[in-house]
C-alpha cells in the first residue's frame, strides 16, 4: 500500500543518517569534517606514494584515486605529517580501546556461563 513501509522493514529505512531536525549549520559542520577527512586521506597516499613507486600498479592505482579525489574534493589543505601522524594515532587507541572490550565481554560471557553450569544440579546420580 502506498504510504507504508514493506513487511520486515524499520519506519526508517532508507533514511539519511543525518537527522532532518539537523540545522543547516551542523550540516555544514559534518560535510566541513568529511572533507578534512578526506584531505587526510589524500595525504597519506600520498606519503604512500614513493614507497610503492609511482610506476607500479599500487602507484598507479593510488595516482588514479588522487586525481579523482581532487577533482571532487580539491586539493588537501596544509595538513601535516604529524597531524595525519597523529590521526592515525588517534584510530589506533580507539581500535585497540575497542578489542579490550570486547575481550572484556567476551571473558565475561565465559565467566558467566561457567556459573551457571555450576548452579546446575548434577545430572545422574544413584537411583
Amino acid at each position: 500500500m502506498l504510504g507504508q513501509n514493506p513487511p520486515n522493514q524499520p519506519a526508517n529505512a532508507g533514511a539519511s543518517p543525518v537527522s532532518p531536525a539537523a540545522t543547516p549549520l551542523q550540516q555544514a559542520g559534518l560535510k566541513a569534517k568529511a572533507i578534512a577527512q578526506v584531505q587526510m586521506a589524500q595525504k597519506i597516499l600520498e606519503m604512500s606514494l614513493p614507497l610503492v613507486g609511482a610506476d607500479s600498479p599500487e602507484g598507479e592505482a593510488i595516482l588514479k584515486s588522487l586525481t579523482h579525489l581532487t577533482k571532487h574534493f580539491g586539493k588537501q589543505s596544509n595538513i601535516s605529517e604529524q597531524q595525519v601522524a597523529h590521526l592515525l594515532m588517534q584510530q589506533q587507541a580507539i581500535n585497540a580501546l575497542k578489542q579490550r572490550i570486547a575481550l572484556q565481554a567476551a571473558a565475561q560471557r565465559q565467566m558467566q556461563a561457567q556459573q551457571m553450569q555450576q548452579q546446575q544440579p548434577q545430572q545422574g546420580g544413584i537411583i
